[in-house]
């Protein structure tokens, strides 16, 4: 039987991509596959590939191990490897130099550039999210010529279509407007209310006790900024939105909820 690739993979698996990439190689007979929500040089040790998301602490601390080959000596707790919710005391030598490293750059990581304190010559491979992020990172850090070993590819955010229900509204005349995001503050949320206020003022003619059709429907959990739940609801007081825009933490199903939506937005920054 052919050896199994091990893969460690290093990040929380709620996230939805770091979920599908684990999905993907737990169900491929090919691969041999353990997480964590960090780095953890136990499992950087067993794995062929260790491959971490996002391009901050864990791919700092990661990218430390010496180019060539000598060991470092790691001290601190981390996730036992056999039972991911046990802490356990390390003090010993480590030594990940044979495994693959690879980091996939997601955005706001590069927006705040942490990429300047990762050890690239011991990096053997760097994804990116979109061409845009990455010129960010190459702007600065000119990869080419100062990393030539280090393999780049672009592997886009996707959205698998099949989950999804599609049907012609392009003559539409519809005024429900779907907003579905996790709601924090790079969402842009109040360009959104913004928008659903000039869509009212456009509805002329109407009498002091009708209220515009146009509707914004903002779907999604609150992040913990704690301030901006009660910014969005006070805008939508003072100017005069509490009929036109609703409010949702979750839906039971998006196909379903999308079904009334004649238009979806997108207002984010990013």
């Amino acid at each position: 039987m052919k050896k199994k690739i091990k893969i460690f993979l290093a990040d929380q698996p709620v996230h939805k991509t770091t979920g599908i990439l684990k999905e993907h190689w737990e169900t491929d007979d090919r691969f041999e596959l353990i997480c964590d929500p960090y780095f953890n040089p136990f499992k950087a040790e067993w794995a062929d590939i260790t491959w971490i998301e996002w391009c901050e602490g864990s791919m700092i601390h990661a990218s430390e191990r010496k180019s060539d080959g000598s060991q470092l000596w790691v001290k601190g707790m981390f996730n036992d490897f056999n039972d991911p919710g046990h802490k356990i005391p390390v003090d010993f030598i480590g030594d990940w130099y044979n495994t693959k490293l690879i980091n996939r750059a997601i955005d706001i990581d590069v927006w705040y550039p942490q990429f300047h304190q990762v050890e690239w010559n011991n990096v053997d491979g760097l994804t990116y999210i979109a061409k845009h992020i990455f010129e960010l990172m190459n702007e600065k850090m000119d990869f080419s010529t100062h990393y030539p070993k280090l393999k780049m590819k672009h592997i886009p955010l996707s959205i698998d279509t099949n989950k999804f229900n599609f049907r012609d509204r392009t003559k539409t005349h519809g005024k429900n407007i779907a907003f579905v995001n996790h709601l924090w503050g790079g969402k842009g949320i109040p360009l959104a209310l913004q928008i659903i206020k000039k869509l009212t003022e456009q509805d002329c003619g109407l009498t002091e006790n009708q209220n515009s059709n146009w509707k914004l429907y903002i779907v999604g959990d609150w992040c913990n900024e704690m301030w901006l739940q009660g910014y969005i609801r006070h805008m939508i007081s003072e100017m005069n939105l509490d009929n036109n825009v609703i409010i949702q933490n979750r839906v039971p199903d998006v196909n379903v909820f999308l079904e009334d939506m004649d238009y979806s937005l997108s207002t984010s920054y990013k």
